[in-house]
């Protein structure tokens, strides 16, 4: 009951905050292990999220983690994500996006393939910036080639150091630019 009238002030009066999330933590009361619980925990962790209240939203995504539907990845993304943009835990990170992608992996029956090919295309791409900024954080050499960002010690024609501007639109002859760089 507490859940759908929640939902119902979330269409009708979205700027009421106390109200529907007292209505969504009267829902979790039932617990998140019940469709309504978890339903409720979810909304209510987003409406957190949304607030920047991130000590009440990833509280509640551990608690959905721990206690909710075991088989469940969006607990598991949102504190990646969490761990990723907050707290900047990128191996906390990976370690989420990997047991959400073996959930997806082992417990996607009945799920629409469409939306099975999607989370996992969301998580391999998350998995890949966050091994990127891993990589970055701990000073391997190359991370800006997998991250895309221009080197920035490329030697220019006139043998000073700098970066690709120099490089490819710095002075020098047409020879040494680019085809496609702009003319000075």
């Amino acid at each position: 009951v507490f859940l759908r009238i929640g939902a119902c002030l979330e269409d009708l009066d979205p700027g009421n905050d106390r109200l529907i999330e007292r209505c969504y933590e009267e829902a979790m009361k039932e617990g998140v292990h019940t469709s309504d619980g978890y339903e409720a925990a979810r909304r209510l962790s987003l409406r957190y999220r949304r607030r920047r209240a991130y000590d009440g939203a990833s509280g509640i995504w551990r608690m959905m983690r721990r206690n909710g539907f075991v088989r469940e990845t969006f607990p598991r993304v949102e504190l990646a994500k969490h761990c990723e943009h907050r707290l900047r835990d990128y191996r906390r990170a990976i370690d989420l996006v990997n047991e959400a992608m073996e959930i997806l992996e082992t417990d996607s029956r009945g799920a629409s393939p469409f939306r099975v090919a999607r989370e996992r295309e969301e998580l391999l791409h998350r998995l890949a910036r966050l091994e990127r900024r891993l990589d970055r954080d701990l000073g391997v050499p190359n991370a800006h080639i997998a991250s895309r960002e221009p080197p920035r010690d490329l030697p220019s024609p006139s043998g000073a150091r700098g970066g690709l501007g120099e490089w490819w639109g710095g002075e020098g002859k047409a020879s040494e630019r680019a085809p496609d760089a702009p003319r000075h």
